[in-house]
């Protein structure tokens, strides 16, 4: 607002912000960083969840976070995971505070996802996806950031195919 010299007021319009470029060198929505800084920040989770060093919360905060019981959503909003081929079926998945959490069930056969336990955030914003997926029995962390909008619903079945793949080299 500026005020004239005969002591009215009028309004300047705002500039035009465009939240998804906010400076013309950076890519789409400000995103600024890497797997390997997804990775770094993984690894610190996970030493504060074993109460190691480099941790930043403590063990008993990181377990609660991550093991927070809120109703099990059983009615097929689990993503959808193929290993293989096979679709895994019985994937029991929650929110506990702040990430998705999936518990696979005993497989009938000796599966690397039997029984595992997994962690996950996605992050979304304009034209990049990003996952960090935790496995923290497993002590594995897994990330991925591609700069194409629309496929978060794919990320965690990426990430569980990373870990089988890891799980059993050939």
């Amino acid at each position: 607002m500026v005020k004239e010299a005969n002591g009215h007021f009028h309004y300047l319009p705002a500039p035009i912000t465009d939240s998804l470029r906010p400076f013309p060198h950076w890519p789409c929505g400000g995103v600024i960083s890497t797997a390997g800084d997804l990775l770094t920040y993984g690894k610190a989770l996970l030493n504060s969840y074993h109460g190691r060093p480099g941790g930043f919360l403590k063990a008993d905060t990181v377990k609660a976070m991550w093991n927070y019981q809120p109703p099990v959503d059983e009615n097929g909003n689990a993503p959808q995971i193929a290993i293989d081929g096979r679709k895994v079926t019985g994937i029991k998945s929650r929110y506990v505070l702040g990430w998705e959490r999936m518990d696979f069930p005993v497989e009938a056969k000796d599966s690397s996802l039997s029984k595992l336990e997994v962690v996950y955030h996605i992050g979304e914003l304009g034209g990049t996806n990003a996952l960090l997926m935790i496995f923290p029995e497993m002590n594995l962390v897994v990330s991925a950031i591609a700069n194409i909008g629309g496929i978060g619903e794919h990320l965690p079945a990426l990430g569980a195919q990373v870990y089988h793949i890891l799980a059993n080299p050939k």
